[in-house]
């Protein structure tokens, strides 16, 4: 199952992950691929925020990772700046695919193998208007798809 929404504004963007961060438990993972500048972390950001968690969430561009404590712990990782397997095991990031967190990893193409399987896939892209971003959302599993539908009803019905 394949959707796609047209989000209009960091407002919506925020709203959108606010939407899949109440309904997230411990072991998934969003792979969230885009542009420079597409939104990937203010979708973290409302994410986070339907996580319960409090306080300042930004772009780990330069630190690679932050780990945010709310309902469920969120690792929001950038795997922009990483140049190999090698990085990717210097910072931990297989041990960070675990039960008791959500992980949600921007630029996931660089290392595919990182939840490609059962991860909620986000792309975004600019849309017509420079305000406004087409994001299209996919899992190959079942629950995931679930998820999926329930956050995007979610997130419908507040907009």
């Amino acid at each position: 199952m394949v959707s796609h929404r047209t989000v209009r504004g960091p407002d919506e963007m925020l709203a959108l992950g606010e939407a899949f961060g109440r309904l997230l438990r411990g072991g998934d993972v969003l792979l969230l691929s885009g542009p420079l500048g597409a939104g990937k972390t203010q979708f973290v950001k409302g994410l986070a925020r339907g996580l319960g968690i409090q306080g300042i969430v930004n772009s780990p561009t330069f630190t690679l990772m932050k780990p945010y404590t709310g309902r469920v712990t969120l690792h929001h990782v950038d795997l922009y700046r990483l140049s190999g397997e090698a990085e990717c095991q210097e910072i931990g990031l297989d041990d960070l695919m675990a039960p008791d967190t959500v992980l949600a990893l921007e630029w996931p193409e660089r290392f595919p193998r990182f939840g490609a399987e059962s991860g909620i896939q986000l792309d975004i892209a600019f849309g017509d208007d420079p305000a406004h971003r087409e994001v299209t959302i996919w899992s190959q599993l079942p629950r995931n798809q679930t998820l999926i539908s329930q956050a995007l009803d979610g997130f419908g019905q507040a907009h």
